[in-house]
């Protein structure tokens, strides 16, 4: 995947002044595969930091997919799990298309990543953006904890 589309300088070049800290640390922890959730307010550059962190990332591990997910224009579950499935498919070339997803259930596709990762020897690391959005979506607290309790297990 080619990530220059997202990002004009890599990091290093002065393109995140006052916040070197904060990127090594993000590299750092996402390099021992832990979970993350950054808030900041609006118009921040929450974006901008974590697509810089992905670059780095991506540059130290050949082994390693990124997908960016925006839950912008997300309004209920199946409308994300239909853009989910879509996007791992698409930013992990698997060959099994949306066709395929439509028929998928709801589990089968928050253990997509883990599955194409395992079946292509590759490490994924997804971006959510807009995450508050979630909130939107009817029974949100109980399709969180299904997403919770699939993505835990998940290693790859």
């Amino acid at each position: 995947m080619e990530l220059d589309h997202f990002i004009s300088m890599p990091p290093g070049n002065g393109c995140l002044p006052g916040y070197e800290a904060m990127f090594n640390n993000l590299v750092s922890k996402l390099s021992s595969r832990k979970n993350i959730g950054v808030v900041a307010h609006r118009g921040w550059g929450k974006q901008y930091l974590l697509k810089e962190v992905g670059y780095a990332l991506k540059k130290a591990n050949r082994d390693l997919c990124l997908v960016f997910f925006d839950l912008k224009r997300v309004y209920d579950t199946s409308d994300f799990l239909k853009a989910f499935a879509e996007e791992i498919c698409r930013s992990t070339s698997w060959k099994n298309k949306a066709s395929s997803c439509s028929r998928m259930e709801f589990r089968q596709i928050l253990d997509l990543p883990e599955n194409i990762a395992r079946a292509k020897k590759i490490r994924l690391v997804i971006f959510i953006s807009n995450f508050q959005n979630f909130k939107y979506i009817k029974d949100s607290n109980q399709v969180f904890k299904v997403f919770k309790h699939c993505w835990r297990k998940q290693i790859h």
